[in-house]
């Protein structure tokens, strides 16, 4: 049986990676991008469909999760994959922090990424294989140096909360930091986007290890 994946963040760097990897080894795979992102290079040479996700608007979640559970028809999601996020916002010494950008940086990391859980639940409730959770996080998301309820502590604090929550089938829930070789942005980043675009194809180590070995 195909296993079904949604990874949201897809439109560059270690969302598309993740995303096309899967792809390209059979899942089928429902990326989230922002409206109006350029998706070339995300569905260059692979097989995968397109969400247009703004994980802030709930309801476009929603929407974005229907859209999956229609093409999968009562299949059940095995995989989510939350790796949209914003960094170097809101950083810096806590008394200068941008309170704006600190609400933004929230709004995207934290409760972005309760949006999209809870939209696509129901549907890893229907697994028929056994369904995860990956929270991915960077050092990034930290708000302000002297500051210790970061968005990245909320986020990786989430995963034992849900793991106690009861559930007809169980759902594994883990929190992975990004690298930082592979960060948006860096010469590795960079190395890696480029040689995707240019050959269509990805970097050759699995980005979720446990779920690639069992594919």
């Amino acid at each position: 049986m195909t296993r079904s994946a949604v990874v949201t963040g897809a439109a560059m760097g270690m969302g598309m990676l993740m995303a096309r990897k899967l792809a390209s080894r059979g899942w089928r795979v429902f990326a989230g991008v922002l409206p109006g992102a350029d998706t070339r290079d995300l569905t260059n040479g692979v097989d995968l469909t397109v969400l247009a996700q703004d994980v802030t608007d709930a309801a476009m979640v929603r929407a974005g999760a229907s859209q999956v559970a229609d093409a999968l028809g009562g299949q059940g999601l095995d995989l989510l994959i939350n790796n949209a996020g914003v960094a170097n916002i809101a950083t810096g010494v806590l008394e200068a922090v941008d309170m704006t950008e600190a609400r933004r940086l929230f709004d995207i990391n934290v409760f972005g990424m309760v949006n999209v859980i809870q939209a696509h639940l129901p549907l890893m409730h229907q697994s028929r294989q056994s369904p995860r959770i990956i929270n991915r996080y960077g050092s990034a998301t930290r708000v302000g140096s002297s500051s210790p309820p970061s968005a990245r502590h909320h986020r990786q604090a989430s995963r034992p909360t849900r793991k106690g929550e009861p559930s007809p089938r169980s759902i594994s829930s883990k929190a992975r930091r990004a690298s930082p070789r592979a960060r948006s942005g860096s010469p590795c980043h960079r190395k890696y986007s480029d040689r995707a675009s240019a050959t269509g194809t990805t970097m050759e180590r699995s980005p979720t290890p446990s779920a690639a070995r069992s594919a």
